[in-house]
């Protein structure tokens, strides 16, 4: 049976793999590497999935760490956008 709860767990799940995908898509050159606010957004995400059995934690760390991890991909999409290199 589905219930609500795992709806919103899986889509959480779901929206987490994404933003982790684009943050690996873009900061997959040479010379880039993945900068410490991306690796604590991904931290928190974990540690949300980890923590689910409490719902409130879990589904807060992963909102947060999902937070964390776009406001990082604006910041090096915005940084790339004023060099000038794309």
């Amino acid at each position: 049976m589905i219930t609500t709860s795992l709806v919103i767990y899986l889509a959480m799940i779901l929206v987490a793999a994404v933003a982790l995908l684009i943050l690996i898509v873009k900061t997959s050159g040479k010379h880039r590497r993945v900068k410490p606010l991306s690796g604590l957004g991904f931290v928190m995400i974990v540690a949300g999935i980890v923590l689910a059995g409490d719902p409130i934690l879990g589904y807060g760390l992963m909102a947060i760490g999902i937070l964390i991890t776009i406001v990082s991909i604006l910041k090096v999409n915005k940084l790339r956008s004023r060099k000038g290199s794309f």
